[in-house]
């Protein structure tokens, strides 16, 4: 098992995008949205898989500076935005995929915890219970679209990081998850006038 920080940024409004939406058009759309979120990604993280909406990064590592992946967090979430933007303004298609990109927000989920690395045919799966725990935190009871959840596995140490440009909180948050208890933690929001889009 290695320590890993698991980091996911995931894109809300997915489902109701592909149910309600033209395929080609979509897939374009989400495609340059996750290969944006890829491309912003300058702390070096390893992706481990591309999951319809969502990418999910790891590192294997002690805990990096929980400063440097809000700021990663924030960095990714403005050019996600402003790609969003560009899709949105560059089109004059009224179908249900290009007439709905303005719907699509982004949260992270941000995990610390042991994984293993299993062979499966010629493909690496991570494997463990904190890759379940990061799964699942995906659907949560936050009342918010667009946010940063850390776990205090990740980190407990808050006490110097209420004032994190760009973010609002942090607020405290608790989840029963079934079959593996309360998982504790903070959340972040993006604060929308503080961040260029």
């Amino acid at each position: 098992m290695n320590k890993t920080v698991i980091y996911f940024p995931d894109i809300s409004g997915f489902t109701q995008f592909v149910t309600h939406t033209e395929i080609e058009h979509g897939q374009h759309i989400i495609a340059s949205l996750l290969e944006e979120i890829i491309n912003s990604n300058y702390l070096n993280f390893l992706v481990s898989e591309i999951e319809g909406d969502s990418v999910l990064f790891y590192q294997y590592n002690d805990k990096p500076d929980l400063n440097e992946l809000l700021k990663l967090s924030i960095g990714i979430y403005q050019k996600f935005h402003i790609r969003r933007k560009q899709l949105n303004n560059s089109t004059e298609c009224h179908c249900g995929a290009c007439s709905s990109i303005k719907n699509l927000t982004l949260k992270f989920i941000i995990h610390f915890g042991e994984v293993k690395s299993i062979k499966i045919y010629k493909f690496d799966k991570l494997y463990g219970l904190d890759m379940i725990i990061a799964h699942r935190l995906l659907k949560n009871n936050i009342d918010n679209r667009e946010y940063v959840l850390i776990t205090n596995k990740m980190s407990s140490d808050f006490e110097n990081k209420n004032d994190i440009d760009g973010l609002d909180g942090p607020f405290l948050f608790s989840q029963q998850i079934e079959q593996i208890g309360v998982i504790n933690g903070v959340y972040y929001t993006f604060n929308t006038s503080k961040n260029v889009m």
